[in-house]
């Protein structure tokens, strides 16, 4: 008798992707200079409760996609826009106290940085989602 087909991954709810959010934003930083990302995975899987490193990773996957159709601009390759340390470090205080679901989060966020536009801001966001999964596919060290 042939084995069972694995079941059809389940979608993430609003709250399981509310967390893995919260997971990439806390915890991509602090193990970005690990090889292979496993860390990172464990800690956000740990933060989600619920999913697996794996079911995240497909997430962060076809998350970066959904962004990337609705901002086509991110697909090509634009200008880099250059951060300094003080602008990091405010970019990720704010995106603790923002409401994620606020639809002006990177706006509010670039009123307080005089040299980056919303777009600045929001391709900051999702660079830190594109890092992640270039580090778990071992492109960057």
């Amino acid at each position: 008798m042939a084995a069972a087909a694995p079941a059809a991954p389940q979608p993430f709810s609003p709250q399981e992707h509310a967390r893995f959010v919260e997971g990439v934003e806390q915890y991509c930083r602090a193990h970005a200079g690990q090889v292979g990302g496993d860390a990172c995975w464990a800690a956000i899987a740990s933060h989600v409760q619920n999913r697996s490193a794996d079911e995240l990773k497909a997430h962060a996957q076809y998350y970066l996609m959904s962004l990337q159709s609705r901002s086509p601009e991110l697909a090509r390759a634009p200008t880099p826009v250059i951060w300094t340390a003080e602008e990091n470090a405010y970019f990720e205080a704010q995106l603790a106290v923002v409401d994620e679901g606020s639809p002006q989060r990177f706006a509010t966020i670039a009123s307080g940085l005089p040299d980056k536009s919303e777009d600045d801001v929001r391709t900051w966001y999702e660079k830190l989602l594109g890092d992640l999964l270039e580090i778990e596919r071992g492109a960057r060290a």
